[in-house]
């Protein structure tokens, strides 16, 4: 019997999920596993400003393939605070693929394929060591991750790294960027955080030539 043939559709039940980091998220997130005929969807919501990640995972021709990496950002904090944005991006990614092995790991899956359209990768770049080279048909890129336990925990390792260096960064910015301090040092983990505090600045983002509006630095190199 293949991994997912029982399964029904459903519908999703969320819960409060910090996966990796425990207290040392920057983010906080909501998790469910949504079944369907053959598959299974993966929804991992963050909380604070309503980034998402919906993984479609699915059984083709005897092969477990991930079909769809769908990711929902927040464009207005994209303009914001371009720091705060990256954090987002990376930790939600961090958290999806860390439900992807833990799923898989249930389902006793030993090798999870990935058929994607390309701006599906897009974010998937600064985690690139985890997956076998890319392979570009057409408007497709299929890649496949290896599910061993040495994989998940240089995957972990490394995550931790990231994690830990994308809140120092955050920390050091915060100086030059009102959101970002608002966010760290008076904002409650877990509630959405208010669009208002983004508008009320004391100046406006375009007027702030100090505020670097360069992307957080991510290493991708990690031995």
């Amino acid at each position: 019997m293949s991994s997912f043939s029982s399964y029904k559709e459903s519908t999703p039940k969320f819960s409060s999920n910090n996966i990796l980091f425990k207290e040392k998220n920057i983010f906080s997130y909501k998790t469910a596993n949504q079944h369907f005929p053959g598959g299974n969807n993966i929804i991992v919501l963050q909380n604070e400003f309503g980034f998402s990640i919906l993984v479609k995972i699915e059984e083709i021709l005897d092969k477990v393939t991930v079909t769809g990496f769908f990711i929902q950002e927040n464009e207005f904090l994209k303009i914001q605070s371009l720091s705060l944005y990256d954090a987002s991006i990376v930790e939600i990614i961090i958290q999806s693929l860390h439900l992807i092995y833990k799923t898989c790991k249930l389902k006793q899956i030993q090798e999870l394929y990935f058929n994607l359209e390309k701006k599906e990768i897009e974010h998937l770049s600064s985690f690139r060591y985890l997956f076998t080279p890319f392979k570009y048909i057409n408007s497709r890129v299929c890649f496949i991750l290896d599910l061993s336990k040495a994989s998940y925990l240089k995957f972990k390792q490394k995550s931790q790294v990231i994690g830990r260096d994308v809140y120092k960064e955050l920390w050091a910015r915060q100086k030059h960027d009102y959101i970002i301090r608002r966010y760290l040092q008076n904002h409650e983990k877990g509630k959405i955080f208010p669009k208002r505090m983004t508008l009320q600045s004391p100046f406006p983002h375009s007027a702030l030539p100090f505020i670097r509006k360069d992307h957080i630095h991510i290493p991708t190199n990690l031995k």
